[in-house]
């Protein structure tokens, strides 16, 4: 299995010199016109500019997603407090991260989002608030607790507003 030495020095342009062991800081030192980011090696060894549009696309995906994540996470422990029987936080991220997908398509098709913008929204932060996997979580305990009813509700009401969510969204810029 590779290292993940080697794996980061795919990403690198061949000259990088890749220690065994990495704790790095990513910082964004520069996002002019040639977007070009640094990452650096805590230690000094790794100064490489990423010049592929490709990496830097991955960087932007990783910073949406984890904003979204703890936005999700914020939602959560916020709608926590009020103890409720059905998964009400989770279906308010999901149906608050289409709404906003929503807008966000509508913007990136009128031009309105540039550059690495859209996927820092698009797949990023909507990919980290939105949360199929706790919904499939809990739709999944729900029926092993003889919840059938519940569980059907949950998928149906689920799909149907987050459809519908997405649609104003769209809605939303398209007036």
């Amino acid at each position: 299995m590779p290292s993940f030495g080697g794996i980061l020095g795919q990403f690198l342009s061949d000259s990088a010199a890749i220690p065994s062991k990495i704790p790095f800081v990513c910082h964004s030192k520069s996002l002019s016109a040639d977007r070009q980011v640094i990452f650096s090696v805590s230690s000094g060894v790794l100064k490489q500019p990423l010049k592929n549009l490709f990496m830097q696309t991955y960087f932007f995906v990783f910073i949406g997603g984890g904003l979204g994540s703890i936005c999700r996470f914020g939602l959560g422990h916020w709608l926590s407090a009020y103890k409720f029987q059905f998964p009400w936080a989770t279906l308010a991220a999901n149906v608050l991260a289409c709404f906003l997908l929503g807008i966000f398509v509508a913007m990136n098709m009128k031009g309105r989002l540039v550059g690495q913008t859209p996927v820092l929204l698009m797949a990023g932060f909507c990919g980290g608030f939105s949360t199929f996997s706790t919904f499939s979580n809990e739709t999944v305990q729900m029926m092993l607790t003889g919840q059938m009813p519940k569980a059907l509700i949950y998928i149906l009401g689920s799909l149907v507003i987050c459809l519908l969510a997405v649609f104003m969204g769209l809605k939303t810029i398209n007036h």
